[in-house]
C-alpha cells in the first residue's frame, strides 16, 4: 500500500516538475503529528531533497496542540518528534501553524455559531497561503520569488521556523473595517492575532530577528515608514543587539 502511494505521489512529483516552465521549488501542507502527514511527509522531504538538492522547499506544518491532556492519536509525540527532525534538516522554511492557536482563534472569531470549526480553520490556513504567495502570483516589483521571501524572512539558516499572523481574522461582510498601517502592524504583533502558541507579550522572554508584513490595498508608503517608527517607539517587540532589526513590507499586493 505504501509503495503504491509513494509511487503514484513522486510520479505526481516528477510530471509537474518536467512541466513547469521554471521550477523554483515545492511548497508542502501537512500535519506532523498524524501517521499520513509525519510519515508520508518526512518521506516526502526527504525524496524532493534527494531528487531535488537546489530546489527550495517550503513547508505549511500544522503543529499539535501542546496540552496535558491525552490525545486522539495515542502515538502524536512520537510521530511529532521524528518529523520536527526532519523539518530541521531538509525544508528552507516552516510555517508554524499551531492546532491550539488555530481552534482559539476560530471560537473567537467565526462569523457565526453554525460556522464548523474545521471549516473556519481551513479558511484562515487558506488566507495566509494566498497572502504569502500573492507576490509570487501578482506582479510586483519586490518579492516575485520565493527565495526572496525566504530571504527576508529566515535571518540564519537553522532558524527556519516561522511564526505568522493574519488580520483582520473576521470574515465576509464582518471583515470590512476601516482600519491604518499602523493598526495593522500592532495587532500582527499581537498573541490573539499569531497562529502559533508562543506570545509577543511584553516581559515575555522573546526577541524578533526579521519579519514580513504583506499589506493588501492602496497604501501611501509614507503611511509605512511612519508606522515601522511607531512600531520601534513602543518597543511592541524585543530587538537583538547583535542584529539589525528590519521588517520588510510590502504593500498592495
Amino acid at each position: 500500500m505504501f509503495r503504491e502511494a509513494e509511487e503514484a505521489l513522486f510520479d505526481i512529483f516528477e510530471r509537474e516538475a518536467e512541466s513547469s516552465d521554471y521550477l523554483e521549488g515545492f511548497q508542502i501542507c501537512h500535519s506532523i503529528s498524524g501517521g499520513t502527514g509525519s510519515g508520508m511527509g518526512s518521506h516526502a522531504l526527504e525524496k524532493i531533497s534527494d531528487r531535488f538538492p537546489k530546489k527550495l522547499v517550503h513547508t505549511y506544518s500544522v503543529f499539535p496542540a501542546m496540552q496535558k491532556e491525552a490525545s486522539d492519536v495515542i502515538v502524536q509525540p512520537y510521530n511529532s518528534i521524528l518529523t520536527v527532525a526532519r523539518l530541521i534538516e531538509h525544508p528552507n522554511s516552516v510555517v508554524v501553524l499551531d492546532n491550539a492557536a488555530l481552534h482559539r482563534i476560530s471560537s473567537e472569531n467565526a462569523p457565526s455559531k453554525s460556522t464548523s470549526s474545521f471549516d473556519h480553520i481551513n479558511s484562515m490556513v487558506s488566507r495566509i497561503m494566498c497572502a504569502a504567495t500573492a507576490t509570487l502570483r501578482f506582479p510586483g516589483p519586490m518579492y516575485t520569488r520565493l527565495i526572496h521571501l525566504i530571504t527576508a524572512l529566515v535571518a540564519f539558516p537553522p532558524m527556519r521556523f516561522i511564526q505568522t499572523g493574519l488580520s483582520p481574522l473576521r470574515e465576509g461582510e464582518a471583515a470590512v473595517l476601516k482600519t491604518s498601517v499602523n493598526d495593522t502592524l500592532r495587532r500582527l504583533l499581537q498573541s490573539r492575532s499569531l497562529m502559533s502558541s508562543a506570545g509577543m507579550e511584553k516581559g515575555v522572554d522573546h526577541c524578533l530577528l526579521s519579519g514580513l508584513a504583506l499589506l493588501q490595498g492602496e497604501i501611501d508608503p509614507k503611511e509605512i515608514f511612519a508606522a515601522i517608527v511607531k512600531l520601534k517607539e513602543r518597543q511592541d517587540v524585543k530587538l537583538v543587539l547583535f542584529f539589525p532589526f528590519y521588517i520588510h513590507l510590502e504593500a498592495g499586493c
